[in-house]
C-alpha cells in the first residue's frame, strides 16, 4: 500500500489538461473520469498528507476539493488580521512559537496572548518583535498570562508603535521583570475606569529604564529606588499613574475676593501638600453659568517654582448669580508628564449683590457710613464692619436689604486714616479708606471712598507716572515728571508716608517705596516731606497694586493673613514676621499659632466646622476632606466638653496640626 504522509508540496497545484483557472478543462476530466496526475508549480508552501493510494479511486471532484480546502485555509492563514497565543496542547506549537508565527505575519496587527503559564521573553524574540513593528502598528492584548524579562539587559521598545492592552478580568502585571531592563516607546491602555492594577513587575533593586512610554493606567507595581533618574519622558493621561502608591497630584479652586460682577478664582496644584519639582503648563480656566461658558481662558504655563495662579474672572458676569469654576492643567514631575489635572468648584462661586457705601459727616472724632443697594445678605446676623487703625471693630446692627443702613462711628482719632472692611461671614464684600480731619476741620462727605476734605496737597503723583513705575511685591519705584515737584522732593527732607510701616525716599528722579505688602492695592497714599524752606508738603499718589510674592516665604505670610484674618497683613506686620522667620528668630509653627490665637480669628469662624475648615487653609493651604474635618471638629467638640475654652481648644488643636507631617513638609519647602 503506497501512504504518503506529510508529504510536502509547492501549492498552486495543476491538474493534467484542467487548469484551475479553467472550468472547461476541469469539466472535460470530469467527463472522462480520469484520475489526474498531480504536478507541483512553485508559489506557495503547505503540507499535506495522503493517507492511502485510493486517490486514484477517487472521483476527480473530490480530489479537486480537498486540494482546493487546503490551498483556502492556507490563504486565510496568511491575511488573517488577529492571531491567538494559546497554551501548547498535544505536542503541537509552543506558545512563545505561535507568538514568532504570529510576528511573522505583517498581515496580524493585534495578538491575544490567553495562555496559563507565563511566557519567557528572550533577545531573539524582541529583535522579532522590532522587525515586526517597522512594518507598522501593532496590538498585543493580554487576556492571560504574561511576559517574562528574566535575563539581564533585555530592551522591549515599542518605537512608538506597539500597544500593549489587557482584559478587564486580567488583573495581574502583563510584563514581570526580575533583571535589569528597558521598557520604551510603547502605549499601555488599561480599559478600567479606575485602575488599581499595574502592567510591569520590578525589581525595586534593579535598574529599569523606562521611558517615553504613553500610559492609561498604572505603570509600575512599586516605587522604583534604583537609577530613578533614567525613569522619564513617560506621558500620564488623565488619572494615570507610575506606580500603584504613588500619591495623586490634584488640583483645588478656591475663592478669592468676590464681588457683584467679578470673583477671584485660586488655582492650586500640589501633591499631597508638597509642591517640590512640580513645573505646571497648558493651564485652562473657565467660569460658567450652569452650561452655558461666560470665559474661557489658556495660560501657557507657570513660571518654574509657582504652583499657584489667582485669576479674576470679570468678563460677563452678573450680581448675584451662582458660578461654576473649573480647570485643567498639565503638570511635570521628575521628568514625566501627567495629562488632565483637573478640579471644579460649584459652590464658591456666587457673585455679590450690587453694594453702594457713602461715607458722610467726617469729623475729627467721628464718621457715618451708609451702605445701600440690593446686597443679600447669607450671614446670618448681618455684615461687619471692622476697622484697621486704633478703634475697635464695629458690628452692623442688621442685615442689608433693599433699604439703606446707617451706621455711625464714634471715638475716632483725629487726622488718623482708617481702612474699612465690609464682611459677611468670612467673605471680604467692601473695602477702602478714609481720613478723619484734624481738630478744627469741619464735617464733609465721602463717596467711593475718597473723602472731599482731604488737605490740599501742592503736588501729585498721577497714573501716568504709575504705568512707567518698577512696581513689585514689597518695593516699589515711582518715576516723578513734574519738573516743579522733583526739584522740590530733590532738596527735601524728613520724607514719610501716612502708611505705618512704608519708608519713603527721593533718589534720581524717583520716589523709592520699601515695606509694602505683596497683592495689595495702595489707595489715597501720601507722602510728606518738609522743602527746603521749611514748608510741609504732601504729595498725594495715584492708586496702585503691588505684584505677587517674589519668595515662597512672603506668600506663605500673604496666605496665612489672608486664610486665618481673612484680609492683607499690615506692612509693619508683615515685615516683623518675614524677618523673623527668614532669620529662624521665630518658627513658621509659633507665627501660624500667633495668628490664629487672635480673638479675630474666633469672631470670624464662629462654628466649629468653620474653625476647622479655616485651619486646613491657614495650616496646611487647602480645604479640608470629610474623614479630616469629621475627626478634628470631634477632637474639638470632645475638649470643649471637657472644660476647653474656644481659645484655649483651638490652640490644642492648632499644635496637633502643625506637627503633622503634611504641614512639616511644605516648612520644608520653604527651607526653613
Amino acid at each position: 500500500m503506497l501512504r504518503k504522509k506529510l508529504a510536502k508540496f509547492l501549492l498552486s497545484i495543476a491538474i493534467v489538461g484542467v487548469s484551475s483557472g479553467s472550468v472547461l478543462g476541469y469539466q472535460q476530466a470530469l467527463a472522462s473520469q480520469v484520475t489526474p496526475e498531480i504536478q507541483v508549480s512553485a508559489t506557495m508552501e503547505g503540507e499535506f498528507e495522503i493517507v492511502e493510494d485510493k486517490l486514484a479511486m477517487m472521483p476527480i471532484k473530490t480530489v479537486a476539493d480537498e486540494l482546493g480546502q487546503a490551498v483556502e485555509d492556507e490563504r486565510l492563514k496568511s491575511s488573517r488580521t488577529t492571531a491567538d497565543v494559546k497554551d501548547q496542547v498535544n505536542g503541537g506549537k509552543s506558545e512563545i512559537e505561535q507568538l514568532k508565527e504570529a510576528l511573522a505575519n505583517t498581515n496580524v496587527t493585534t495578538i491575544n496572548i490567553d495562555i496559563t503559564m507565563d511566557m519567557n521573553l528572550d533577545a531573539t524574540t524582541l529583535g522579532e518583535l522590532s522587525t515586526r513593528l517597522q512594518s507598522g502598528p501593532l496590538t498585543i492584548n493580554f487576556k492571560k498570562g504574561s511576559f517574562l524579562m528574566k535575563t539581564a539587559g533585555l530592551k522591549l521598545d515599542g518605537a512608538s508603535k506597539l500597544t500593549i492592552t489587557r482584559d478587564a478580568a486580567n488583573t495581574k502585571p502583563v510584563i514581570d521583570c526580575s533583571e535589569d531592563a528597558t521598557i520604551s516607546g510603547i502605549t499601555f491602555v488599561d480599559p478600567a475606569t479606575t485602575p488599581v492594577n499595574a502592567f510591569v513587575k520590578i525589581a525595586a533593586d534593579k535598574n529599569i529604564n523606562v521611558k517615553d512610554n504613553t500610559v492609561t493606567g498604572i505603570l509600575l507595581d512599586t516605587k522604583p529606588t534604583a537609577n530613578v533618574a533614567n525613569i522619564n519622558g513617560n506621558i500620564f493621561t488623565a488619572g494615570s499613574k507610575l506606580y500603584v502608591d504613588q500619591v495623586a497630584i490634584t488640583m483645588t479652586i478656591t475663592s478669592g475676593s468676590i464681588g457683584s460682577e467679578y470673583v477671584d478664582a485660586v488655582f492650586g496644584v500640589d501633591q499631597a501638600g508638597l509642591t517640590t519639582g512640580l513645573s505646571i503648563k497648558d493651564i485652562k480656566l473657565s467660569i460658567k453659568n450652569g452650561n452655558t461658558d461666560v470665559e474661557t481662558v489658556n495660560n501657557d504655563a507657570l513660571p518654574e517654582g509657582t504652583n499657584q495662579l489667582t485669576y479674576i474672572f470679570e468678563t460677563g458676569l452678573n450680581p448675584n448669580t451662582q458660578y461654576t469654576v473649573t480647570a485643567t492643567a498639565e503638570v511635570t514631575l521628575d521628568g514625566n508628564t501627567y495629562q488632565g489635572i483637573t478640579s471644579t468648584n460649584t459652590t464658591d462661586f456666587r457673585t455679590l449683590g450690587e453694594l453702594a457705601l457713602e461715607l458722610s459727616n467726617i469729623t475729627s472724632n467721628s464718621a457715618t457710613i451708609t451702605l445701600k443697594g440690593s446686597y443679600v445678605v447669607n450671614t446670618p446676623g448681618g455684615l461687619t464692619l471692622g476697622l484697621s487703625s486704633t478703634a475697635t471693630g464695629a458690628a452692623i446692627p442688621k442685615p442689608i436689604t433693599q433699604t439703606a443702613s446707617e451706621f455711625k462711628l464714634t471715638g475716632l482719632s483725629s487726622n488718623t486714616e482708617y481702612t474699612y472692611s465690609i464682611f459677611d461671614g468670612r467673605t471680604l464684600i467692601l473695602t477702602g479708606t478714609f481720613r478723619t480731619l484734624p481738630v478744627s476741620g469741619s464735617g464733609s462727605t465721602i463717596t467711593g471712598g475718597t473723602s472731599s476734605s482731604s488737605s490740599s496737597t501742592s503736588y501729585e503723583i498721577k497714573t501716568t507716572d504709575i504705568n512707567k513705575a518698577t512696581i513689585k511685591d514689597v518695593t516699589a519705584s515711582i518715576p516723578v515728571s513734574t519738573t516743579n515737584l522733583a526739584n522740590s522732593m530733590r532738596d527735601g527732607k524728613n520724607f514719610s508716608t501716612n502708611v505705618e510701616g512704608v519708608t519713603v525716599k527721593y533718589s534720581n528722579g524717583n520716589v523709592e517705596l520699601v515695606g509694602l505688602v505683596p497683592e495689595k492695592q495702595y489707595k489715597n497714599f501720601i507722602i510728606s516731606y518738609t522743602d527746603k524752606n521749611g514748608t510741609s508738603r504732601k504729595v498725594t499718589v495715584a492708586t496702585f497694586t503691588t505684584k505677587v510674592s517674589e519668595t515662597k516665604l512672603r506668600q506663605f505670610i500673604v496666605d496665612v493673613y489672608k486664610y486665618s484674618l481673612n484680609r492683607q497683613a499690615d506692612e509693619r506686620g508683615f515685615a516683623y514676621w518675614e524677618l523673623q522667620l527668614s532669620r529662624k528668630t521665630t518658627s513658621p509653627e509659633k507665627f501660624v499659632g500667633n495668628l490664629l490665637s487672635e480673638k479675630e480669628f474666633i469672631n470670624l469662624n464662629t462654628t466649629t466646622t468653620a474653625k476647622i475648615e479655616a485651619l486646613y487653609q491657614v495650616i496646611v493651604n487647602r480645604k479640608s476632606d470629610a474623614t479630616g474635618l469629621k475627626y478634628w471638629t470631634d477632637k474639638f467638640d470632645a475638649l470643649q466638653k471637657n472644660g476647653y475654652s474656644d481659645s484655649s481648644a483651638l490652640g490644642y488643636i492648632v499644635n496637633e496640626m502643625v506637627n503633622e507631617s503634611e504641614f512639616q513638609a511644605r516648612v520644608k519647602a520653604l527651607g526653613l
